[in-house]
């Protein structure tokens, strides 16, 4: 067998610095894919169940509405803004909800990513009401990551 080659001490240092910037801190979202279109349908699924629970018939996914919704929550990962202050919101003839989530959240699966939005939505009164708002049978959803944090929007109409 071959002799074992020993690493210099400054070289093991560089290795772990190298790895945790690569890596990025525990509890970082950095490196964690969704499927995009697996958390848009998780939202809805979620939404309509809530509905159903509340004896609301479920809405039905409008293209449209999920085009702009997804266009809604890129807007708000560029901008960290998950408010009013976009220039998408403007365009829009419809009700939105948003939900952005900060740097360094890490969700597991594309279910917990869409539970995550939809619960802080039903914890939020103004948000809750436009889920459960009986005249709504539409909607669309959208979402955006960038590898350390993520946006949910839900439109209706």
């Amino acid at each position: 067998m071959g002799k074992a080659m020993k690493m210099p001490f400054k070289a093991i240092i560089v290795l772990m610095l190298l790895t945790v910037l690569v890596a990025g801190p525990a509890g970082c979202a950095r490196g964690v894919t969704y499927d995009i279109g697996a958390v848009e349908a998780e939202i809805l699924a979620q939404i309509n169940s809530i509905r159903l629970e509340h004896g609301l018939v479920p809405l039905s996914w409008g293209s449209e509405l999920g085009s702009y919704a997804r266009y809604h929550a890129q807007e708000m990962l560029g901008t960290e803004d998950a408010w009013h202050d976009t220039r998408y919101l403007s365009m829009r003839s419809w009700e939105e909800i948003a939900y952005y989530s900060g740097p360094g959240r890490r969700m597991e699966s594309e279910s917990a990513v869409a539970a995550d939005a939809v619960q802080a939505w039903m914890d939020s009164p103004g948000h809750r009401a436009v889920i459960l708002e009986d005249g709504i049978t539409e909607a669309g959803a959208g979402f955006a990551h960038d590898g350390s944090e993520f946006a949910c929007s839900f439109e209706v109409r």
